[in-house]
């Protein structure tokens, strides 16, 4: 309930994983499917058909072309690429809360594909470059780079503004600039 929220205290960090997708190994996705293992049976035959799919080729004029070290590949735009993308945010934000936990700040956190954001309850500048350092740390064990975009009152997450100011929430586009030719 919003009025049980003490706002003075509370802020947001907002975070983006840097080419999430590309940077997904198949050493990550097995560990996040080995995670999700845990809570929903996944057979081995079903393990070997989601890494499998992630082999891809290209051709670029009739030639066979590849990545220099793997085939292995999380597009974009694949059928399931979304999905994959998925299960290894799920597998770490499981690592961020328990180490979060650790700290025994008072959080949520959230992801959606490559779109971050952590909701403290009681924050200040040390706690904050703490869990700043915890969630670079975290990523950059599971080979990603994140960028922090936002620390504060207020910050717009995907297509919603939200306030601590004054509890509020609505909604959001971005609006690239234009420029007249």
């Amino acid at each position: 309930h919003s009025s049980n929220i003490n706002r003075d205290k509370a802020s947001f960090i907002q975070f983006d994983i840097c080419e999430f997708y590309p940077s997904i190994t198949e050493i990550v996705l097995n560990k996040a499917i080995d995670f999700a293992s845990k809570f929903h049976l996944i057979s081995e035959s079903e393990k070997e058909i989601i890494v499998s799919c992630r082999k891809s080729v290209l051709f670029d004029q009739g030639q066979p072309w590849r990545k220099v070290e793997t085939n292995f590949d999380v597009a974009m735009g694949s059928h399931d690429g979304a999905e994959v993308s998925e299960i290894v945010g799920a597998y770490i934000l499981n690592q961020i809360e328990e180490k979060l936990g650790e700290v025994k700040c008072n959080f949520n956190v959230g992801l959606y594909r490559d779109d971050g954001l952590i909701y403290l309850r009681q924050s200040n500048g040390p706690m904050i470059n703490k869990i700043t350092k915890i969630l670079h740390k975290t990523f950059k064990d599971n080979g990603f780079k994140i960028k922090v975009e936002q620390i504060g009152k207020t910050v717009n997450f995907l297509d919603t503004t939200l306030s601590l100011i004054d509890g509020s929430y609505r909604p959001y586009r971005y609006i690239e600039s234009l420029t007249v030719t």
